[in-house]
């Protein structure tokens, strides 16, 4: 669909972000801060990583208005959720995979309580992840969804708010 509607489009991976359509369009804007544009890959010519790496962990994909949103009624076994809403971003993985599981999984792995943990979330899919923790942190940036479940807001990703929060519940 997304080649088809000429919009911006690729997998991740665990090793990379692999760009199929559109590569500059989406380095340019995904690639600032703490996000390298080493980890984003042209995919344009060969579309081909998933082929010889595996199955992705996820797609992302910017369309106007997130218009490919609406497609979740076309896949029920896919979760799509919005990310950069300023760039029509949105992204779209298995149903039954989220960061707030994931952490779950991670923190019975080390045998630690969630209560011990504390997640930064700035998009939709970091939902999960802020409800999960003991300490749900937004960022500043953050989309008024994550900010609503969050327990503490702090400044932008970009304003040290990674820093800040931390400062403020005095772990450092």
């Amino acid at each position: 669909l997304c080649m088809e509607r000429d919009y911006v489009f690729g997998f991740k991976f665990d090793d990379s972000l692999q760009v199929y359509n559109h590569y500059e369009e989406f380095a340019g804007r995904y690639a600032s801060g703490t996000i390298l544009k080493e980890w984003i890959s042209d995919n344009t010519a060969t579309r081909d990583y998933h082929i010889t790496h595996g199955a992705p962990l996820g797609c992302f994909t910017y369309s106007p208005n997130c218009e490919m949103m609406e497609e979740q009624k076309n896949f029920p076994n896919l979760k799509f959720v919005t990310a950069q809403r300023k760039f029509g971003s949105s992204e779209c993985f298995d149903a039954g995979v989220n960061k707030g599981k994931t952490i779950k999984s991670l923190c019975e792995l080390l045998g630690i309580s969630l209560d011990e943990c504390m997640g930064f979330g700035d998009s939709d899919n970091d939902i999960e992840m802020i409800r999960m923790c003991g300490i749900g942190v937004a960022m500043g940036n953050g989309s008024e969804e994550v900010k609503a479940v969050a327990d503490f807001v702090t400044a932008d990703i970009d304003d040290d708010g990674i820093e800040k929060a931390l400062k403020h519940f005095n772990l450092i």
